[in-house]
């Protein structure tokens, strides 16, 4: 088991363009996250990802703590639209006026959407 803040960082030519902190309640299950927010932060490409035959443009990993724990071949598609906020909507959670945030329809795992900013 892994301890430590959960980030997600978006390498352009293995360098961070995009780096999001994840935020969650102790008792949430692995999947379910409370907000997500952009932070000022660059975090070294991981070494054990130079040897990777191709090129890729772009490449998402996932920390917890100093340890990779997941890597994609794409950018993070939550931050798409230019957002530096993502709190998700579950399915279990009715969608609300929030002042100075607009609910996204984004579809995925038990997940309705997103509030951004």
């Amino acid at each position: 088991m892994f301890y430590g803040d959960h980030y997600i960082v978006d390498y352009h030519h293995k360098k961070s363009e995009l780096v999001v902190l994840g935020e969650r309640e102790d008792e949430d299950t692995f999947y379910r996250w409370k907000k997500w927010t952009k932070v000022d932060a660059e975090v070294q490409f991981p070494n054990v990802l130079n040897s990777l035959k191709g090129n890729y443009e772009w490449i998402n990993c996932e920390f917890i703590g100093n340890h990779l724990i997941e890597v994609h071949f794409r950018r993070n598609p939550d931050f798409r639209y230019g957002n530096s906020v993502a709190i998700p909507v579950w399915n279990d959670e009715k969608i609300e006026e929030i002042e100075n945030l607009t609910f996204i329809e984004d579809l995925d795992y038990l997940r309705r959407g997103f509030y951004i900013d």
